[in-house]
């Protein structure tokens, strides 16, 4: 094989690993989703919740009739564009594309990834904006299609 066409081929290879890992990781496509009751907000103008809590997410303009995950999940991607979620759930939208779920927050709750390469065995969301609420799709390649504003989640 040519230096030059090994140099091409190295090239492709980078290339379709570089959107293949843009397609899991994801862009959130939609406006943030609502979350009820809202976090509180500190002095510093920082978001948070207390562990323990709960929330409920209502998320419209997805695909009717839908599976989906929705969880609490880090702000920090990990091996594969992949973050630490806890207490990923199922969802299915209506036929209008909507959904509303009940997410239970924590502090330092189980990674739902935690046996992914390069994972934490706890998702760590005591720092400020460390997680949110993320909705992904189901299927062999997920991505993440929609989260909310950021929080933290005080012990």
């Amino acid at each position: 094989m040519s230096r030059t066409l090994r140099k091409r081929t190295m090239a492709a290879s980078i290339a379709g690993l570089t959107l293949a890992l843009v397609g899991l990781v994801g862009v959130p496509a939609f406006a943030a989703t609502g979350l009820s009751p809202a976090p509180s907000v500190d002095a510093a103008g920082n978001r948070y919740f207390v562990d323990g809590d709960s929330t409920t997410t209502t998320v419209t303009g997805l695909a009717a009739n839908t599976d989906y995950y929705v969880g609490l999940c880090s702000n920090t991607s990990y091996l594969f564009g992949i973050p630490a979620c806890a207490g990923f759930q199922t969802v299915t939208t209506d036929a209008s594309g909507a959904f509303t779920a009940t997410v239970a927050l924590e502090s330092n709750g189980a990674n739902t990834h935690a046996s992914a390469p390069g994972q934490p065995a706890t998702v760590n969301c005591t720092a400020t904006n460390a997680c949110a609420i993320k909705v992904a799709t189901h299927g062999t390649s997920k991505q993440i299609v929609d989260q909310s504003v950021s929080f933290r989640v005080e012990q």
